[in-house]
């Protein structure tokens, strides 16, 4: 499974024009991020509007869309009808009150469960048993370092096999949240295929350098094209 797009969705032209760009590449999990996580209160965190352009991207384009929810409150219905794939992010791996309430509200959707940053892989392992949905990935992107700011994360992609030895569950490599810039995204993904997940994520922008979060991690259409070669090369299989 390679899991592709941006980190948010910041205006319906630009979503409409990374989705018809990666459907050139036939992909068919694209992601977005219509609601945002950020450290201060001033960031962008979104907006809902994304809903409304989601709705209607679905009516142009076939693909799976994978977003991340801080909630399911107030959006079973967007949940249900056009998320096909739910993502927990990072900072949610803890909150075993949505964990629970994904479980009870949509058991038959695949989740995709990423690690915390600071999170050790059997506390990881221990809270993925809250998800008791029928298609559960684990998601490994980056750890915390010690000197952030030099590096916000650390890659951890020696961390598949071990997290293999702890689960059945399938891995998926965070490319980009692992690699903290553009411009080492490819290098992380030759190491990283060296143990073999079974997935990537991998953040792109039309214009990543005026992206309203995680500019500097996300690659831009002709980054893209050359790690798209680089994925056809090591045979891993876009829609596995």
């Amino acid at each position: 499974m390679i899991i592709v797009g941006p980190c948010s969705i910041e205006s319906q032209s630009q979503l409409f024009g990374i989705i018809n760009q990666l459907k050139l590449y036939d992909i068919e999990y694209i992601r977005g991020g219509i609601w945002k996580y950020r450290s201060t209160s001033n960031s962008f965190q979104g907006t809902n509007e994304a809903m409304d352009w989601i709705r209607q991207t679905k009516e142009e384009w076939d693909f799976k869309f994978v977003c991340e929810i801080l909630t399911t409150h107030g959006i079973e219905d967007f949940i249900e009808n056009y998320i096909d794939v739910i993502q927990i992010g990072s900072r949610n791996m803890y909150n075993t009150d949505l964990l629970k309430q994904v479980s009870e509200k949509f058991r038959h959707k695949p989740v995709i469960f990423k690690r915390h940053f600071s999170s050790s892989l059997q506390d990881f392992v221990n809270h993925s048993t809250y998800l008791k949905n029928e298609n559960v990935s684990l998601v490994l992107r980056g750890i915390q370092t010690l000197h952030s700011h030099e590096q916000r994360f650390f890659p951890d992609f020696t961390d598949i096999p071990r997290l293999r030895e702890l689960t059945s569950h399938p891995i998926i490599y965070d490319v980009s949240h692992s690699a903290c810039h553009s411009k080492y995204v490819p290098s992380i993904l030759e190491a990283a295929n060296i143990f073999k997940p079974d997935g990537y994520m991998i953040e792109v922008h039309p214009d990543p350098s005026n992206a309203l979060s995680d500019a500097d991690q996300q690659l831009d259409y002709a980054e893209f094209n050359s790690i798209f070669e680089n994925l056809e090369r090591m045979k891993i299989w876009i829609n596995k």
